[in-house]
């Protein structure tokens, strides 16, 4: 029996000079653009406008800057807005609950007395 042992490089293929330069400046306009401490883009600015204006695709924009700068964070105002509507449906969810008991509770009793 005759195998070939094919031998498969670890080692990812060089950059090319376009790539690297192009890799500098989404950094460059990064540092300009997103302020990473908040997690945000300055405003009117986000990963699509970046790779348009600097001629890269979005998703290597957006991978730099996830490895590199952070994940773009919910603002404020939005994180308020959510716990306020998480409580409001833990508050129907509970609700819900209490009714389906009283139900079933009454259900039991008209069955027990006979009112059905």
């Amino acid at each position: 029996m005759n195998s070939t042992v094919t031998q498969i490089s670890t080692n990812p293929p060089a950059a090319t000079e376009a790539a690297k330069k192009a890799k500098r400046l989404i950094y460059q306009a990064l540092e300009d653009y997103y302020d990473d401490v908040n997690g945000r883009y300055r405003e009117g600015y986000d990963d699509a406008r970046i790779a348009k204006e600097l001629g890269a695709s979005v998703e290597f924009v957006r991978s730099i800057r996830e490895n590199d700068f952070g994940p773009i964070k919910a603002p404020d105002e939005f994180t308020a807005f959510s716990a306020k509507l998480k409580a409001a449906n833990d508050a129907i969810d509970a609700a819900v609950a209490k009714i389906a008991a009283i139900q079933a509770e009454l259900t039991a009793t008209a069955k027990r007395k006979g009112w059905q």
